[in-house]
């Protein structure tokens, strides 16, 4: 079943994710030795050349799901808004159709393009999710729903 697209339910097009202490507790570049593998059957781990475990944080694997069934282009971006420029120039999405989740307070400027962004504070879950949702939502309210008669 296909969820409706009340107010409270719309998505932006693109949700872009820094990675890095937003989707899992390390820095990447610094932490891990590739290549990178998978164990068997295992979900939301992977191992790197040493067999350190490179996991998300708990509630990303249902918000990347939720995301996918829903429809919406999911990024990932570091740093500075140039990676957001990319996306847009490569995608054609609009900056007031992303939201930007991201631990780092300072790519707030990614708001003077458009960009909705949400700053994670300590990792990605549920309510740093929907709390950027409402924002975009609030920024961008859905066009009004002439009554059928």
């Amino acid at each position: 079943m296909k969820p409706s697209t009340t107010s409270d339910e719309r998505m932006p097009k693109l949700v872009v994710f820094d990675l890095d202490y937003t989707l899992w507790d390390m820095w990447i570049d610094t932490h891990v030795t590739g290549p990178l593998r998978r164990e068997k059957n295992t979900h939301n781990e992977i191992l790197d050349k040493h067999g350190e475990v490179i996991s998300f944080y708990n509630h990303v694997p249902q918000i990347l799901h939720r995301l996918r069934e829903a429809g919406v282009k999911i990024a990932v971006a570091s740093r500075t808004s140039a990676p957001t420029l990319k996306i847009h120039e490569k995608t054609g999405i609009p900056y007031e159709e992303m939201v930007f989740y991201d631990d780092e307070h300072r790519n707030k400027e990614t708001e003077q393009l458009g960009v909705t962004f949400c700053l994670v504070r300590r990792q990605m879950d549920h309510d740093t999710f929907e709390k950027g949702l409402a924002e975009w939502r609030r920024r961008h309210p859905a066009p009004p729903q002439e009554d059928e008669e």
